[in-house]
């Protein structure tokens, strides 16, 4: 993998740019925070999404130099219903303009949706305005 002609390709902001990427243990989830964290702030991707330690992490806006920037490190686990019980867990909803004149797309809104699992259903516990 070519991390540079990846990077290369996300320099076009005319595209919602999302990246997702998961750990597996928390060794690696270090690294990955890291490595989102850093493609958020050089203005490579407008959202960055973690997987990996089975935890639900704080949602956080990153202001940069091209607006806000979503940095969700991780969402919970992976909500299937025949999964173990999983109460905390959470769906990334958000709303962007995008701007002609400057190619840049603007975030308007961001709300985490609770996701609570009993290993049978996966039920909606509220939304959380995050932005």
């Amino acid at each position: 993998m070519n991390l540079e002609a990846i990077k290369k390709s996300l320099t076009d902001t005319s595209r919602l740019r999302i990246v997702a990427l998961h750990s597996w243990n928390k060794a690696t989830h270090a690294r990955l925070k890291a490595v989102l964290t850093t493609l958020i702030q050089e203005n490579m991707i407008d959202i960055a999404i973690g997987s990996g330690p089975h935890i639900k992490e704080q949602i956080t806006i990153v202001k940069t130099s091209q607006g806000n920037k979503i940095l969700a490190t991780s969402l919970g686990n992976f909500i299937h219903p025949s999964l173990s019980a999983q109460p905390n867990n959470v769906a990334l909803q958000s709303s962007w303009s995008f701007d002609e004149q400057s190619k840049v797309f603007k975030l308007l809104q961001v709300n985490g949706i609770k996701i609570s699992c009993d290993g049978g259903e996966c039920v909606n516990k509220g939304i959380q305005r995050i932005f």
